[in-house]
């Protein structure tokens, strides 16, 4: 059965190695990572802001402004079984990288987590191989200040 589950694995990575858009960049990067055996989790990171009119309890009509998330986080930010944070940053072929992007994905790095500009699932597959062969040795340590 676990032959069988690779092979089928490996034909719907095959199908999804051509996408165009960003947005069917993340969904071929999510599928990838649900199979990837150096991945404990990874979830769509949704950021952005939206206004919306409401009625008071006074009869005005009022605006109000919500943003989400913060400005730079990458699209997918997940965990790999090492311990390590993982961080994600789509893009469509030639897309780039803003400069707030950057900034969370050099912090991520700073501290020891994997971030990625990826535009293929390839990309996603070399970067996290070579990070989990590098960190074959390191074992994440549970701290608390009492029980669990």
């Amino acid at each position: 059965m676990g032959a069988m589950l690779m092979r089928q694995s490996s034909f719907n990575l095959r199908s999804l190695q051509h996408v165009d858009s960003e947005r069917e960049v993340q969904k071929a990067i999510l599928q990838y990572l649900g199979l990837c055996p150096h991945v404990a989790w990874a979830q769509r990171f949704n950021t952005g802001a939206a206004s919306s009119s409401y009625t008071a309890k006074d009869g005005t009509t009022n605006k109000r402004f919500v943003r989400f998330g913060f400005k730079g986080c990458a699209d997918i930010i997940g965990q790999l079984k090492s311990g390590h944070l993982l961080a994600i940053e789509c893009k469509r072929k030639g897309g780039k990288a803003t400069e707030s992007q950057e900034a969370f994905l050099q912090t991520v790095l700073a501290h020891n987590g994997l971030a990625i500009i990826a535009m293929e699932i390839g990309d996603i597959e070399r970067a996290i191989t070579a990070f989990s062969n590098a960190h074959k040795r390191e074992s994440p340590a549970i701290t608390t200040p009492g029980p669990l």
